[in-house]
């Protein structure tokens, strides 16, 4: 079992020790493990996994009670923190769906680029992606409903966005303390949740578009060959490339011509944007944007090579960008 959660980072220290998993029933206490996730470190939150190891739990002791599991998780020392009231968490069940690639999408705010959208979906569709999870914060109706769409036909999840509950009281407002608006949070609850089943998880965002090379008839073929290659992988950075994102001037849908989009209106820079990540799931615990410490022992990051897959970042236009710059 893991819990995300935030807290202030001058509290780091003290809550390293005191949490722990405990059996109501008899009060005996489960493994357990609480990290902090390595960020810029810029905001006054940071991000604690802690894990309640449940491996050989259930045939020593008997965690039910009400005909439900139950597990408390309890200060060690009561007088670091207190609550006025217990914390009734129900924990969200991880799929158990076996599939080779699942994108986590960085949650999204007013998003109204539709042909984007479009052009993303279909072709991770092309290239055998199982699943993109969204986590929608904001977005104009016809475009949400565009999404719905494509979650009734399984290629996209979606998912709400986070807000932090901000009283008068406190010192900031938690929703400008946490690193890219709880970007990191939302990334982790995916990741956790796609963590037992899926062979690889690309963590990007919609803008990024991951290709295959023409060496690879899809993606997860060209992440198990580069796998094979380098069995210790933790997670692979995949380069990211600017590029062009020219969306097709129509007074209609019914106008829309995706392969035309595909061919005109994305062409590649020579300039190289920030990576991003493709990990192996049970080879990491945690991660940042761009890199991850959180890595399981003899795990190591590998930078990929272009003949296997990039990143088109689909951010510009040739309005603003000079359109030299750009190449097919």
């Amino acid at each position: 079992m893991v819990i995300l959660f935030m807290a202030e980072k001058s509290t780091t220290n003290a809550l390293m020790e005191p949490l722990k998993c405990v059996v109501p029933k008899n009060a005996m206490e489960i493994e357990s493990k609480t990290e902090i996730i390595g960020s810029m470190g810029i905001c006054a939150l940071d991000l604690f996994l802690f894990t309640c190891i449940m491996e050989n739990v259930e045939p020593n002791y008997d965690i039910h009670q009400n005909n439900m599991k139950m597990i408390n998780v309890v200060f060690k020392n009561n007088n670091t923190f207190s609550m006025k009231r217990p914390l009734n968490l129900t924990p969200m069940q991880p799929s158990y769906k076996p599939r080779a690639l699942v994108l986590c999408i960085s949650r999204i705010f007013l998003f109204e680029k539709w042909q984007l959208l479009i052009a993303c979906i279909e072709a991770y569709r092309s290239f055998k992606v199982d699943l993109v999870v969204a986590y929608i914060q904001s977005a104009i109706l016809s475009v949400f409903e565009l999404m719905r769409a494509y979650e009734k036909d399984g290629i996209l999840k979606i998912r709400p966005g986070i807000r932090f509950p901000h009283h008068r009281d406190m010192k900031w407002d938690p929703n400008a303390e946490t690193e890219f608006n709880g970007q990191i949070l939302l990334a982790h609850e995916c990741f956790y949740e796609h963590r037992e089943s899926a062979q690889f998880i690309g963590l990007l965002d919609l803008d990024d578009l991951l290709v295959p090379s023409k060496n690879f008839p899809d993606l997860s073929a060209a992440f198990s060959a580069a796998f094979q290659l380098h069995p210790d992988t933790a997670y692979f950075l995949v380069n990211k490339i600017d590029a062009s994102f020219v969306e097709q001037n129509v007074s209609s849908p019914t106008e829309f011509n995706l392969r035309k989009l595909l061919t005109d209106g994305i062409r590649a820079a020579e300039t190289y944007n920030a990576e991003k990540l493709v990990v192996r799931p049970k080879a990491v615990r945690g991660f940042w944007v761009h890199n991850a410490h959180n890595l399981e022992p003899n795990k190591r990051a590998v930078r990929l090579l272009t003949n296997y897959s990039l990143i088109f970042h689909l951010a510009n236009d040739l309005v603003s960008v000079k359109q030299h710059l750009f190449m097919l």
